[in-house]
């Protein structure tokens, strides 16, 4: 299966529906809001 679109969620934001998102803080340590990576 190949990922063909991503998306960036800045804080607390509900994903769409549809999407699947990486339980994984990618700003974790910075500071700031939490950054998540969703993809289809």
């Amino acid at each position: 299966m190949a990922v063909v679109n991503l998306m960036i969620l800045e804080g607390d934001e509900q994903e769409p529906e549809g999407w699947t998102k990486i339980s994984k803080d990618l700003n974790a340590g910075a500071g700031g809001k939490y950054v998540y990576l969703l993809h289809l």
